[in-house]
């Protein structure tokens, strides 16, 4: 009556399985740690955020016009455009200033567009050039 004992094969399969697995493990958070440090700032500014902080755009300031109705320019007269206008300002003296004069400004912008013809203002390069016109 002796007994036969099993092989311990399994237990170095294991074995060698949590060695293969730690060290995929240490080799992942060694690559994770390297990208983060050679890719991170850790807190610091690099030269390109200090530079990017003194020449930062000031912050924009916008004014929206009432929707305009305008005839335009037709033969039979029965042609009119709905036309909504947004202004942009860095400097809000310069919006102050636009809307001190805005009658002034919306009459001339009436007058721009009255002076345009439906043909003109259908295609995209005709919209551009009006807006390119507005600006000036």
């Amino acid at each position: 009556m002796s007994e036969v004992i099993a092989p311990a094969a399994p237990a170095k399969k294991s074995k060698k399985l949590l060695i293969i697995a730690l060290a995929g493990l240490i080799l992942a958070g060694g690559a994770g740690g390297g990208a983060w440090y050679m890719l991170g700032s850790h807190g610091k500014p690099r030269n390109g955020a200090v530079a990017e902080e003194k020449h930062a755009p000031k912050k924009q300031l916008f004014t929206t016009l009432d929707t305009f109705t305008v005839n335009l320019q037709d033969p039979r007269g029965e042609r009119f455009a709905q036309v909504g206008i947004t202004l942009q300002f860095e400097d809000p003296a310069i919006e102050m200033n636009i809307k001190d004069q805005l009658p002034a400004v919306r009459n001339e912008i009436l007058l721009l567009i009255s002076s345009k013809q439906v043909e003109e203002l259908l295609s995209i390069e005709g919209k551009r050039k009006l807006a390119d016109e507005v600006r000036e």
